[in-house]
């Protein structure tokens, strides 16, 4: 819907912006015919008072048609329209001016009362006051109307001698302080008007729904970004109550955030997050809304977050899918150690296996070899049910949760997993004995942290031409750090805090998903502990800082 705005010479006008003074001029033409009968009834026109009454009963029909004209000015709905107009309404307040001048001047030049000039004067001086506020929209227009509407009765005055003279300088100089303070009026009341033009344009740039809402709920203003939830234009907003328009029909929590608000009135600002329904639709925004200073008005501003709720959503998805994946990337790493490890066992199995076959085919076995060679047998078979078991643990088949435990036991996990794949790959393992320190978690998931920097190491360290891994304990006072340390030359320190983001990796496309070392920096974290690079080693150097568990503490 098109904004109506009328041309004038100092800037355009919005026919809202016109009403008022419309309506003030519609009263100002009572006052005149009000004035018109006053003259009469203290005998001003008697001097002339057939010429009177025919001036009276045209100047009467001319302010009939004025009435008349100001009805068409208030319906019309075009730019054009509304300035063609305007433009003919000054001229007839001129023609106006210039009846009232013939008047003025009549009175002056016909009836020797002199308190008729002072009368006059009041008259005179009541309508440059009551047409003042035209010079907010056009000075030029002003002028032209203030000097038809004094000029007739001021020359009259200046030929009446003493008395005519002072009357005269009065009403120049009252004219000239009411222009010189419509002259500054005018100056501010421009420059609000540009100010609000300039917030209007800041208003519908937005690209976040902002309205102006009154003590009862209902739209004073919207912008665009609003509006265009509905397809409707901001000014069909106007005066309907919140809920009825903009998307929130069935959105309790806005309007009792609204109520509370408005039953608080020590809060200046306030701040929520609402559910809402627009179009049938489940949405998410984040209000602000702020009481507008001088005012019972307030302006409120909401930023939708449905989108970036659903990207939330599916970034976490996508995070325990990646999670789950970097598992079982895990698992599909160990599958190669799973078969040095599970072979060994398979294999001296096998080996006594065959030789108890030959011991019970002889004539006479030697049943404490047999015995030797079925212990070895079920030794072996334990160890590979361990480390099946110790798999399925770490695959998440088997939770045991969180339990009072050792980080000895965190480390026979682990190496039941890996010391066979570590060894075979020709990297030397320096480990001391590991202190049993107690802890309170899951040895499982601890032992997935510890396979994944040896895995980690073993890749960095694969073309090296000294391959080792080290790991040392360092016991604090409630706290023990376990030190994981390569032979290789270190991590930036301006990658060193990144590695633990999820999805960065430093391995080429295709070879790494970037989540090892962020699921274990998580499982750290969940058992209260701490998981970071030492940057003060020139070797590469993991830092897993376990805390006592509490009852040894204690």
């Amino acid at each position: 819907m098109e904004t109506i705005k009328a041309t004038t010479n100092q800037g355009d006008l919005r026919l809202d912006q016109l009403e008022e003074t419309i309506s003030k001029t519609g009263t100002s033409f009572l006052a005149l015919g009000a004035i018109l009968g006053v003259f009469h009834f203290m005998g001003s026109f008697a001097p002339f008072q057939k010429e009177a009454n025919v001036f009276t009963l045209v100047y009467c029909l001319f302010i009939i048609y004025r009435f008349i004209h100001l009805s068409k000015l208030k319906k019309c709905i075009t730019p054009f329209e509304l300035s063609h107009h305007w433009r003919q309404a000054n001229a007839l307040s001129i023609v106006n001016a210039l009846v009232n001048s013939g008047i003025f001047a009549s009175i002056i030049f016909f009836n020797p009362d002199p308190e008729q000039n002072y009368y006059v004067t009041l008259a005179m001086i009541g309508t440059l006051v009551g047409g003042s506020s035209l010079y907010y929209y056009d000075k030029k227009f002003y002028r032209a109307y203030s000097f038809s509407n004094a000029s007739l009765p001021i020359l009259v005055f200046l030929t009446e001698g003493v008395q005519g003279i002072i009357l005269a300088a009065i009403s120049i100089t009252f004219y000239l302080y009411i222009n010189r303070n419509v002259k500054l009026q005018n100056t501010f009341y421009w420059k609000s008007i540009n100010n609000s033009k300039f917030l209007n344009q800041v208003i519908e740039a937005l690209p976040t729904p902002l309205s102006v809402i009154d003590k009862n709920l209902k739209f004073v203003k919207v912008n665009s970004t609003l509006a265009s939830y509905n397809n409707l234009d901001p000014n069909d907003y106007v005066g309907k109550s919140l809920g009825e328009y903009g998307g929130f029909e069935q959105s309790k929590e806005l309007i009792l955030f609204m109520e509370e608000f408005l039953d608080s009135p020590e809060l200046e600002t306030n701040e929520r997050e609402v559910k809402a329904t627009v179009d049938g639709k489940t949405r998410y925004f984040y209000f602000v809304v702020s009481r507008i200073s001088n005012s019972s008005n307030m302006i409120c501003i909401s930023l939708d977050l449905t989108e970036l709720k659903d990207t939330q959503a599916q970034l976490e998805h996508q995070k325990v899918m990646g999670i789950e994946a970097a598992r079982m990337s895990s698992i599909g790493e160990m599958a190669n150690s799973m078969a040095h490890e599970i072979n060994n066992p398979l294999s001296i199995i096998l080996g006594k296996t065959e030789q108890a076959i030959r011991v019970l085919g002889s004539d006479k076995p030697e049943l404490s070899y047999l015995n030797k060679s079925l212990s070895i047998i079920s030794e072996n078979v334990k160890r590979i049910a361990n480390i099946i078991h110790g798999l399925r643990t770490l695959s998440g088949e088997i939770d045991e949760g969180f339990y009072d435990t050792s980080v000895k036991e965190v480390f026979e996990q682990a190496l039941l997993l890996s010391q066979e794949r570590i060894l075979s790959s020709g990297v030397q393992l320096k480990i001391p004995e590991v202190p049993d320190f107690k802890i309170h978690g899951n040895p499982a998931h601890l032992a997935q942290v510890i396979l994944h920097v040896f895995s980690n190491a073993m890749e960095a360290i694969k073309n090296c031409d000294d391959t080792w891994i080290e790991v040392t304990f360092k016991k604090e006072e409630s706290f023990l750090d376990i030190l994981i340390s390569d032979s290789g030359q270190g991590i930036p320190i301006e990658i060193s805090e990144k590695i633990f983001h999820p999805f960065f990796s430093t391995k080429g496309l295709g070879q790494g998903i970037g989540l090892g070392l962020s699921v274990s920096k998580g499982i750290i974290e969940s058992h209260h502990g701490e998981f970071f690079v030492d940057n003060t080693c020139k070797n590469t150097c993991f830092v897993i800082r376990l805390p006592e568990a509490f009852e040894a503490a204690a």
